[in-house]
């Protein structure tokens, strides 16, 4: 008898792109490459946005899964329209079902059935069983019928549908040759000059480091903030500095690269540090400036502060779910922690570290020793993908609900059942006690009392919430183009515009010197359509 422990419901979806021989046939192998590259980086940051989990890739094709269908379909939608821009169509297949781990991954009927589909649908076509469409009905997403079809390997007639629309957007119609081929040589030459581009500001900033120059906007002697045009740069904004008291932006420090996804931002013992792509930086508080970096993998998932070390996590890099510790003053890689299996998050304890593995379990390790301690099932009724500490309680998020879990008993103690709440991420206020939940699917953010457990009237957003602090008697959201200030006590919120082209995704704050720092990333890790 197969253990209910190695098997969960979820949304499979598997990607493909279309007439992939050919083009590689057409381009040569070297820029063939390229694509593919483009191609897998496109799909993952899209996976990132709506809360998917890559579980496997092989050449030009992708297999994920997500808690909610109707984030796959988002996601979904928007692949095949990104990757028309690189002169690539995708197709897609959608199967919400119980999965399998076997062998240490995830498969079984229910990903059988999703990847059948997909070898159903045709360029720029998203489709998904009836399970998956029955599933949405009422929400944002339009189907037409595309009837019933016998799925090689699997039993029965299966209904089909087309995804024709998402938010009231309409999917792309699949390129025609003659496009396809004048977008892919465009992207090419794009990606030329992005080179020489890279070249040029490489040798911009050794120069400028040469003379000490430090490419830092402050607010002028008149007391305005200075727009994008009028100190022009070839660097873009990593970070912005936020007044709380009169919410004006009054700096702006430029950089040669961008965090990958924004939102790793944090003050610890009186510095600044921001994750970027391939490091992690410490900076002047004040001022933002560079005071030293240290080298991590690239294509990380999380990084956290803690015991006087850079912890960085890798979970969703295939083959190497481990997280690896850096001394946070030498930057030397002190040792990894290896769980022996899949691990969806983690977080840093007054004592220990934790993470949520897969089968859901808490595992807790000694961060002297970098030992697993304890592991115990989480008690949860389905597999919990984000887990948080705050104040001595432990947190672990699955689906609508959010479970605390006391790592001294190994057992759920208390929980919020979030309704309709989407993915995303909680905090509790520590002047008031009340907790927030973000769901990034909707674009929400909504308040629930720690006593009850019942939510209030959720926050509507002008784009996706992303990181989020207390401090000055508020909540600091970011939210894309906007921050939000949602007061402690009234609830009353304000929204505080970005720069032109800066994407707010996280925020630190030290109360001691009145500081809030926003993190940026790059445009192309929000469409701002979700």
């Amino acid at each position: 008898m197969r253990s209910r422990a190695n098997r969960r419901v979820a949304t499979a979806l598997f990607i493909d792109v279309v007439d992939s021989t050919r083009i590689a046939a057409d381009v040569g192998d070297r820029r063939w490459r390229e694509l593919v590259a483009s191609f897998r980086a496109t799909v993952r940051r899209h996976l990132k946005r709506h809360a998917g989990h890559e579980v496997d890739t092989a050449g030009d094709g992708f297999f994920a899964t997500f808690e909610s269908p109707a984030s796959a379909l988002r996601a979904a939608s928007a692949i095949v329209a990104d990757v028309q821009g690189r002169g690539l169509d995708v197709r897609c297949g959608l199967h919400t079902g119980e999965l399998e781990r076997i062998d240490g991954r995830l498969g079984g009927i229910g990903a059988h059935i999703a990847a059948r589909v997909m070898a159903e649908a045709g360029a720029a076509q998203v489709y998904a069983t009836a399970t998956v469409r029955d599933l949405v009905i009422g929400g944002a997403a339009d189907f037409e019928p595309v009837g019933e079809r016998v799925l090689k390997g699997v039993p029965g007639r299966w209904t089909l549908h087309r995804l024709t629309a998402v938010n009231g957007t309409t999917l792309p119609s699949p390129l025609n040759a003659v496009e396809a081929t004048a977008r892919r040589a465009a992207d090419e030459a794009t990606a030329k000059r992005g080179r020489v581009v890279a070249m040029g500001i490489t040798a911009t900033v050794v120069a400028l480091a040469a003379v000490g120059i430090f490419l830092l906007t402050r607010q002028d002697a008149a007391g305005e903030t200075p727009s994008a045009g009028a100190s022009p740069s070839l660097l873009p904004v990593a970070l912005v500095k936020l007044d709380p008291t009169t919410r004006e932006l009054t700096a702006e420090v430029r950089d040669a690269s961008l965090p990958p996804f924004g939102g790793e931002v944090q003050v610890v013992d009186g510095t600044l540090w921001l994750a970027m792509a391939d490091q992690v930086t410490r900076r002047d508080l004040e001022t933002g400036e560079v005071l030293g970096t240290i080298d991590i993998p690239s294509e990380w998932w999380a990084v956290k502060y803690g015991f006087g070390s850079v912890w960085v996590g890798h979970p969703k890099v295939p083959g190497r779910p481990k997280v690896y510790q850096f001394d946070a003053i030498s930057g030397r890689e002190k040792g990894q922690i290896d769980p022996g299996t899949i691990f969806w998050d983690f977080t840093i304890g007054d004592r220990s570290i934790y993470l949520i593995g897969e089968p859901a379990e808490v595992i807790e390790v000694d961060p002297a020793s970098l030992e697993i301690v304890d592991r115990d099932p989480t008690g949860t009724q389905t597999q919990p993908h984000y887990i948080g500490y705050e104040d001595g309680h432990l947190w672990l998020v699955e689906g609508d609900r959010s479970a605390e879990f006391d790592p001294d008993t190994d057992s759920v103690v208390g929980g919020i059942t979030r309704g309709q709440l989407g993915l995303g991420g909680g905090g509790t206020d520590p002047e008031t006690g009340t907790i927030w939940m973000t769901d990034r699917g909707n674009g929400t953010i909504t308040p629930v009392d720690p006593e009850t457990g019942a939510a209030d009237r959720p926050i509507g957003l002008a784009g996706v919430p992303r990181g989020f602090a207390f401090g000055f008697d508020a909540l600091w959201l970011a939210a894309e183009e906007y921050v939000y200030r949602i007061d402690s006590w009234s609830k009353q919120h304000e929204r505080i515009a970005m720069p032109p082209g800066v994407i707010a995704t996280g925020v630190a704050i030290d109360e001691e010197t009145g500081t809030i720092w926003i993190s940026t990333c790059a445009v192309e890790c929000a469409d701002f359509v979700d």
